[in-house]
C-alpha cells in the first residue's frame, strides 16, 4: 500500500511539472525584463575588470540581501557570481566548491536563451537538463527585482587533495619534514597544512587518514546595478577542516570546504557588512 501511495505522488508530482506555464510562453512574458536585467549584470562585468584588489574593508551603505536559495520562499535584492562568470552568462564559470544556489543570474540567461539550465564545466560531461516554465518564472521574478549583485572574487587558491601516499610520506619524513606538512605549499604564501595528522603520524596512518587541506583568501565586491556603481566590498579566508573522518573522496573534499567557506563568508558579513545578509 504504501509503494502504491509513494508511486502515486511521484507520478503526480512529474505531472505537475510536465504542466504549464511551458518554458517558452514564460520566455515571452518575462524576456524585455529579463534581458535588461542581464544587460545591466553585465556591465557589472565591465565595472570589475577596472575595480582594484581591496586594501581595506568597506560596508556598503544600504540593506542588501544576498539571494543563496532556490526556493519558493527566496527573497532579496541581490545575487551572488563568481568573477569567472561574467565570460559567459548562460554558463557557469570554472569554479571549485560553488556555493548553493550561487547561479541565479546562470539560470535566468541560459532559461531565456536556451531553455535550458546552465552548463558547468567543473561537472563538464554532465548534460543541462531543460529548464520547466514554472520555476523559470520564479527565477526571473527575483532577477527582475535585483538591485545589487556580490562578485565573488579569488585572491588565492590552493585544492585540497586526498589519499596521500604512504611512500610520498616517508620521503619528506626522511627529509626532516613533518608528515603533517608533505607536499603543502599555499599560493597565498602559508605554509600551514590544514590537513589532518599534524602530530607527525606514522606513514602508514597517514596513507589511509592524511589530506592536504584546501584554501581560498577571496573578496567579495557589491556593485548597485544602477550604473552600475561599486558601493563596498569585504575580504575573507576560508580552508578545509583541520581533520576529515570518513571518506577522503573528491565530493567529501569539496563537499567541506564549500561548507567551510559558506560559514566564513557569513561571518565575515556579520563582522564587517553588518548590513548584508545571505538569505537561504
Amino acid at each position: 500500500m504504501r509503494a502504491t501511495y509513494v508511486a502515486a505522488a511521484l507520478a503526480t508530482l512529474t505531472l505537475t511539472a510536465a504542466c504549464g506555464p511551458y518554458i517558452d510562453e514564460v520566455n515571452a512574458q518575462h524576456r524585455e525584463k529579463v534581458e535588461a536585467k542581464l544587460e545591466e549584470v553585465g556591465a557589472v562585468g565591465r565595472q570589475l575588470a577596472a575595480t582594484p584588489i581591496l586594501s581595506q574593508d568597506a560596508d556598503p551603505d544600504a540593506e542588501i540581501g544576498i539571494v543563496l536559495s532556490d526556493t519558493y520562499g527566496a527573497k532579496g535584492n541581490a545575487a551572488l557570481l563568481y568573477a569567472e562568470d561574467f565570460a559567459n552568462l548562460d554558463e557557469l564559470g570554472f569554479v571549485y566548491a560553488r556555493l548553493p544556489d550561487a547561479d541565479l543570474v546562470q539560470r535566468c540567461s541560459a532559461a531565456i536563451h536556451t531553455e535550458h539550465l546552465p552548463w558547468n564545466p567543473a561537472r563538464a560531461q554532465t548534460t543541462p537538463g531543460g529548464a520547466f516554465g514554472s520555476s523559470a518564472s520564479r527565477w526571473y521574478q527575483l532577477l527582475e527585482e535585483l538591485q545589487y549583485v556580490a562578485v565573488l572574487r579569488t585572491r588565492a587558491f590552493a585544492k585540497p587533495e586526498g589519499g596521500v601516499r604512504a611512500d610520498t610520506a616517508s620521503v619528506a619524513a626522511a627529509d626532516g619534514g613533518a608528515a603533517g606538512d608533505a607536499g603543502t605549499t599555499r599560493d597565498a604564501g602559508t605554509a600551514r597544512d590544514a590537513g589532518a595528522t599534524r602530530d607527525a603520524g606514522s606513514a602508514s596512518q597517514l596513507a589511509t587518514t592524511g589530506f592536504s587541506g584546501g584554501y581560498l583568501s577571496a573578496e567579495v565586491l557589491f556593485f548597485r546595478l544602477e550604473g552600475p556603481k561599486y558601493v563596498g566590498g569585504i575580504r575573507f579566508e576560508a580552508e578545509s577542516s583541520l581533520e576529515l573522518k570518513g571518506s577522503m573522496s573528491e565530493v567529501a573534499l569539496e563537499t567541506n570546504l564549500r561548507a567551510n567557506i559558506e560559514s566564513a563568508l557569513v561571518a565575515a558579513l556579520a563582522g564587517h557588512a553588518p548590513r548584508v545578509k545571505v538569505n537561504k
